[in-house]
């Protein structure tokens, strides 16, 4: 808690804040002496004179003590609010940034609450610190100071006061600590079920399963108020408790201060002073007593932000290293292979006879360098490869992906098909490297992706998702998501290819209006809009996750065919993950994959005769018509079944048709 404040606080605000109240402070201290004056010396000998002076410095020391109370406040909520807003900041940075795993070990659920309900609970810590826990103590220190020097008698009673309230005290906080850390969890388990019962309500709906979300929300729900009920109740009767032992506190001090007054051991200023030296230190423990039981809670929030900021991802910008241009280092190598001919053309005065082969050489070596010249732009073309790429989730059994190889050039497309829990959404997340590659490694151009900063390769890539995101706003800000300084005749042809030009002409056009994660749009369109938002990027590999899925079988091959057909992505790496044979057929590779294995590499024709895992796919979802045209035939399925046996299933190919990814 104390590292976050050295964090986040400012060292002038705080001290400012802590000056002002040292002020308060004494004037606070200050009042009730004055006052005893007051009474002892100008009402008791009615000096009117003393009177008028004491009283203008008693209004001088009010309205000083009230500056410096409106001062620490101002600097003490500057501060904590400040705090505040950055540990949000900070907060919702580490999301966007966070491993895929890490944000799945979290959970949105207590995320949000570590963000909102624990920040605040972090926010008013800090604003009651510089005010009542840097207050508290010096007003109980100061007021039993000067409540001892008025008189040593009075004391008396509150050496039985204060263990009361100590007592008091501890078995507050004894009730109550261990029950912080159990409400901000229940409080975590109600956002979860809220938020499930929000985003399912279709299928809470559908299955009639509303009955079970109200008993499972209530369960919850009672839960969590039993245990806030014990813990505010505890808290509740602190004040009480702690009003009643004041009062008979100050009904002992008037007793023994009237004995006192009778035997003119003591005035009556200095009696009520005393009083209010009395209340002060009452106070100042009542306040302690607070923060006493705000700190546990406030701790509690501190370790769940510190669990989210501390915790190290392990894809980082470590070992990434100075991208530099091929292209650069070309031109800047053809100046190291025409220099020589200078130099040979320079040293003709020494070497008479070999002067003309060595300009015929240098014409061969500046025709070389024209030629590396000319090929940059070949070099500028995207090059992917995977080699032996393996990857294996944290305490799984099995790798996720094994051994995995393929290479595509620029302007190639590399299909990949497979059953569900095959690899295929996986690989596509090592590509965008939302997860690193266990074993292995990814080069884009040459490099492996490790070594590339992430804002510069997230730059060269673009990823459409099978479940498609849109934020709320307008059709034109989420496609600005691709490109911020997009056109509007980027957009439209952006929309034109994903076959979303249609309805979004026909409902308003761009500045049409998209709902929270596009609930005003059917699944398709919603697929649509988040191809457009993909393909306006200026990419060099484009990942399309199962995102063809939600579309019918004519608007996915129109989309294709405007894909294909686009100038613009032509020279670009294009990997697409799908479940239809008709979405793969046409790409350049098709990669199959089995159980994280690669089961077939090729183009459709290669595969449909080689690969019998590629062939069971095809029988699950074409007719016998097209497979007969395509050579395939249904007499048998021995291979199939043989290659299941080897792989270690049983029962029927779980390579079906449309099967949906997990």
């Amino acid at each position: 808690m104390l590292a976050i404040g050295r964090r986040y606080l400012n060292f002038w605000p705080v001290f400012w804040a802590f000056f002002l109240l040292v002020i308060q402070v004494v004037t606070n201290l200050w009042l009730p002496t004055i006052t005893a004056d007051l009474i002892n010396r100008g009402i008791a000998e009615a000096d009117m004179k003393y009177i008028w002076s004491m009283g203008a410095i008693m209004l001088l020391v009010a309205l000083l003590s009230w500056f410096s109370a409106i001062g620490n406040v101002y600097f003490a909520s500057k501060q904590s609010q400040g705090l505040g807003m950055k540990l949000r900041r900070d907060l919702f940075k580490k999301v966007l940034f966070m491993d895929e795993r890490h944000f799945q070990d979290f959970g949105d659920a207590t995320l949000i609450t570590r963000t909102t309900n624990d920040v605040t609970q972090l926010q008013n810590l800090y604003q009651t610190m510089l005010r009542m826990m840097l207050m508290a103590p010096m007003m109980l220190i100061g007021s039993i100071f000067m409540a001892w020097k008025l008189s040593h008698d009075l004391m008396v009673v509150f050496l039985i006061a204060l263990p009361i309230l100590t007592v008091a005290v501890a078995v507050n906080i004894a009730i109550a600590m261990p029950r912080f850390r159990s409400m901000q969890k229940k409080i975590d388990k109600i956002n979860l079920i809220f938020q499930q019962g929000l985003t399912g309500v279709r299928v809470i709906r559908a299955f009639n399963r509303d009955a079970y979300e109200l008993e499972k929300f209530d369960h919850a729900n009672r839960d969590l108020t039993k245990t806030s009920r014990v813990v505010l109740t505890t808290i509740a009767l602190l004040m009480p408790i702690m009003t009643v032992i004041l009062s008979f506190t100050n009904v002992g001090i008037v007793w023994f201060g009237a004995k006192l007054i009778g035997q003119n051991l003591m005035g009556m200023g200095s009696l009520v002073a005393f009083l209010t030296y009395a209340t002060q230190i009452l106070m100042s423990f009542m306040q302690l007593s607070a923060v006493a039981v705000m700190v546990p809670r406030a701790q509690v929030s501190a370790t769940r932000v510190r669990e989210v900021l501390n915790r190290v991802d392990k894809i980082t910008d470590e070992n990434a290293d100075v991208i530099v241009n091929p292209v650069v280092n070309m031109r800047e190598n053809t100046d190291a292979i025409v220099n020589p001919v200078v130099n040979m053309r320079e040293n003709t005065d020494v070497i008479v006879n070999p002067v003309v082969n060595m300009r015929e050489n240098a014409d061969v070596i500046v025709n070389l360098a024209v030629n590396i010249e000319e090929n940059t732009d070949v070099n500028k073309m995207p090059r992917l490869e995977l080699k032996n790429v393996s990857f294996k989730f944290d305490e799984a059994q099995r790798p996720a992906l094994q051994d995995v190889s393929v290479k595509v050039k620029a302007g190639e497309m590399l299909a990949i098909i497979g059953g569900t829990g095959s690899g295929k959404s996986t690989l596509l997340n090592l590509l965008a490297r939302l997860m690193d590659v266990t074993q292995g490694s990814i080069e884009l151009d040459g490099q492996d992706i490790r070594q590339m900063r992430q804002q510069d390769l997230h730059e060269k890539v673009a990823l459409t998702q099978q479940k498609a995101m849109l934020f709320s706003g307008t059709v034109r800000s989420n496609l600005r998501f691709g490109k911020a300084d997009a056109s509007d005749s980027e957009m439209w042809q952006a929309l034109e290819i994903a076959q979303a030009a249609d309805f979004v002409r026909e409902q308003g056009g761009l500045d049409l209006a998209v709902e929270q994660n596009g609930a005003n749009f059917s699944g398709g369109q919603r697929q649509r809009l988040s191809i457009a938002r993909t393909l306006i990027k200026p990419a060099e590999i484009y990942l399309f996750d199962d995102s063809f899925s939600a579309l019918d079988f004519a608007t996915d091959s129109r989309l294709r065919k405007a894909l294909n057909a686009s100038v613009r992505h032509q020279d670009k790496i294009k990997v697409l993950v799908a479940q239809r044979i008709a979405t793969v057929m046409n790409a350049q590779q098709i990669l199959v994959l089995e159980n994280g294995r690669t089961v077939g590499l090729g183009n459709h024709e290669q595969l449909a005769r080689t690969c019998p895992q590629y062939q069971e796919i095809m029988r699950s979802q074409l007719s016998d018509e097209d497979l007969a045209k395509m050579g395939i035939s249904l007499e048998n399925e021995e291979i199939s079944s043989k290659t299941h046996d080897r792989s270690g299933n049983t029962g029927p190919s779980q390579l079906m048709k449309g099967g949906k990814r997990q």
